[in-house]
């Protein structure tokens, strides 16, 4: 489920390398170009929304799932334009099952983040990072419990997650998230 390109579709041209969405430009419909070591080329995909699935996985098991919802403006072709506030929620069954294969498919194992549209229902990939997805940083505890379960199960015995909040505020606020999260690890101990 990769939107790969297709001729005389309109194209969207990103850095294999990016950096949070910049040099990402739309090209007009026509050929598909040839292979390229700096750039790749995706189906320019039309939706209401984006999601980002955050997940922590050990290999076996999956530790975390976290989904948030960001609008995407139609004119535009960056990701990540954000609402004030972004719906978060678990990601579907069907979705977590097609992502959990694809992350054992290249033995990965850690924190990360599915950036993905629905197309007829079914997920997109745009991209995987393989590490914390940015807005996953203003969730510190959710990060914390996920990472200490993975690490040391017995520690959070009779300890229930965190819950999600409905909705993720678009600005950071403070503490920091290094100071919560350090502070939310030492307490745990």
């Amino acid at each position: 489920n990769i939107p790969l390109p297709r001729a005389g579709e309109g194209l969207v041209r990103k850095p294999r390398i990016g950096d949070s969405g910049n040099d990402v430009s739309l090209l007009p419909p026509g050929p598909v170009p040839a292979e390229d070591p700096v750039w790749t080329w995706q189906r320019r995909l039309e939706g209401s929304d984006e999601y980002a699935a955050h997940l922590l996985f050990d290999g076996q098991r999956l530790h975390m799932a976290i989904g948030i919802a960001y609008p995407r403006q139609t004119d535009d072709v960056r990701r990540g334009v954000k609402r004030e506030r972004n719906p978060v929620f678990t990601p579907p069954q069907a979705h977590l099952d097609l992502f959990i294969r694809m992350l054992t498919a290249i033995g990965f194992r850690g924190f990360c983040c599915f950036n993905y549209f629905l197309e007829d229902g079914q997920p997109v990939l745009l991209e995987l990072n393989g590490r914390l997805g940015a807005s996953l940083f203003r969730m510190p505890e959710q990060i914390a419990h996920a990472y200490v379960s993975a690490l040391a199960p017995g520690r959070l015995a009779g300890r229930a997650a965190p819950d999600l909040p409905d909705e993720l505020p678009h600005r950071l606020g403070r503490p920091s998230f290094r100071q919560k999260l350090t502070g939310l690890l030492r307490r745990r101990r």
